[in-house]
């Protein structure tokens, strides 16, 4: 088959910086997913929260682990290995992204 032109990602969560740089997530797409999955009149409705981003555009990409930035965030706010605050609380992704035709 052709290279794929696209590819498609489910955010997992979303929310914003504050201005002192800290993020706040406030949205929390697997709670939404859920209820919309646990009614079949919804269900048409999940692939409206998907994003399909033109690989062409995709600069840089990276993995995402939950317990690892979680960890982190304990880390962070005890202070941490050395004791310094990370630049961004920003996890750097919002999971996984699958390749897709187009």
């Amino acid at each position: 088959g052709s290279p794929a032109k696209y590819f498609k990602i489910q955010p997992w969560m979303s929310g914003y910086r504050g201005a002192d740089g800290t993020v706040t997530f406030n949205t929390f797409y697997d709670e939404i997913l859920a209820d919309f999955e646990a009614d079949p009149a919804h269900e048409a409705a999940i692939e409206t929260f998907q994003l399909v981003i033109p690989i062409d555009k995709v600069l840089t990409a990276s993995g995402f682990d939950v317990q690892a930035y979680e960890r982190f965030l304990e880390e962070r706010d005890a202070g941490g290995a050395d004791g310094a605050a990370a630049e961004t609380d920003s996890p750097g992704g919002d999971g996984p992204a699958e390749p897709s035709g187009g």
